[in-house]
Order: C-alpha cells, then sequence, then structure tokens
C-alpha cells in the first residue's frame, strides 16, 4: 500500500483510470520521473487485507499488469536513457515471471482437471459399475482396486 503527500498527487494528478490494475505502481513510476523521491516508513500506517477473490491475487494478472505499465511508460523515456534501459532489464524479468506464472496455473488447472475427470469416472462407476476398458479402476481412495477371478475346478 502506498501513501502519497498531496502535493505528489496535485503534481502528477491521481490514478489512470485506464489502468485496471498495477495503477499505483503506474503512479510512483510517474512520480519518480517526475522528480519526487520516496522513503520507507519502518511502522504499518494500515493493514491490507489480501482475499484469494481479489484482483491482486493472481499473480498472472498483476506480471501482465505490471508488463502494461512498463510499456506505457517506456514512450515516455528517451531513446538511450539509462531509464530505458532499467525498464527494459525489468520487461525482460518480469516477461520471464509471467511465463514461471503461467506454467504453474496451467499444472494448477491440469490437476483440477484430472480430479474432476477421476471424480466422473468414480461417479460413473457408482451408478453404471465397472465399464468396459476399466482393467483395474481405482476406488473411491484413488487406489487400483485387482479384481481376481475363480475357476472352478469341474469334478
Amino acid at each position: 500500500m502506498a501513501v502519497f503527500r498531496r502535493e505528489v498527487v496535485q503534481a502528477i494528478g491521481g490514478f489512470d483510470p485506464a489502468m485496471f490494475t498495477n495503477e499505483e505502481y503506474e503512479m510512483w513510476i510517474r512520480a519518480a520521473l517526475a522528480g519526487f523521491s520516496f522513503t520507507r516508513h519502518t511502522r504499518p500506517l494500515g493493514w491490507y487485507s489480501h482475499r484469494p477473490d481479489s484482483l491482486s491475487a493472481s499473480e498472472t494478472r498483476m506480471l501482465r499488469g505490471i508488463l502494461r505499465v512498463l510499456a506505457k511508460v517506456r514512450t515516455s523515456l528517451p531513446a538511450a536513457s539509462p531509464e530505458l534501459a532499467i525498464l527494459e532489464h525489468q520487461v525482460v524479468r518480469f516477461r520471464a515471471e509471467l511465463a514461471a506464472a503461467e506454467r504453474k496455473e496451467r499444472l494448477r488447472q491440469f490437476a483440477a482437471g484430472r480430479a474432476i475427470l477421476h471424480v466422473r469416472q468414480l461417479l460413473r462407476r457408482a451408478v453404471l459399475g465397472p465399464c468396459e476398458g476399466d482393467a483395474n479402476p481405482p476406488d473411491a481412495r484413488g487406489t487400483e482396486v485387482r479384481h481376481h477371478s475363480v475357476k472352478k475346478s469341474l469334478a
């Protein structure tokens, strides 16, 4: 969470309404480019609640937002400036982080999808019984069930 002095907000304007996420990060960059300096307050001035359904809960959404902010800022930097070099370095870093976050998200979705398929199979078997092609169907605990046939001798 950031707190800006009134003079900063008056000089650079408030949050950009076009920025749906990472608007605070974009405002920090505008303040820095306008020549304002920053300091860290050692004691909390407020508390931030992190909920799973909040916009900032999605790592991929936040990283895409950062990349949008950097793309916006890039247009205002001189071609050979040290700030542009720093920005380009950050873009590479955040793209790599985004790629890793997207891989993790796909793995979570894959695992969730497999779990749903497993539940569907269990429900189908509970209603219909074992079906053709179910050589060793898993039971409700996810362990394999071995079916043993017993041959009767004719005597």
